[in-house]
């Protein structure tokens, strides 16, 4: 169990990680305004809340 929750915290750094590609997607929907802004900040949002919530709770569990 305990290498299950060591990987738990790893893949929540890893998540928030992927964040900085919305960001970049972010930035290409609002200059070419081609209708998935709201799209991608609910992902960006749900991801940033995820990844943060995994190591959060895994803390002792660090690899």
């Amino acid at each position: 169990m305990r290498a299950l929750l060591s990987v738990a915290n790893v893949l929540g750094r890893l998540l928030m990680i992927f964040d900085l590609a919305y960001l970049m997607l972010i930035v290409y929907a609002v200059v070419y305004r081609d209708g998935t802004l709201l799209t991608f900040a609910v992902s960006l949002g749900a991801c940033l809340i995820a990844g943060g919530a995994l190591p959060l709770s895994t803390r002792r569990y660090q690899a």
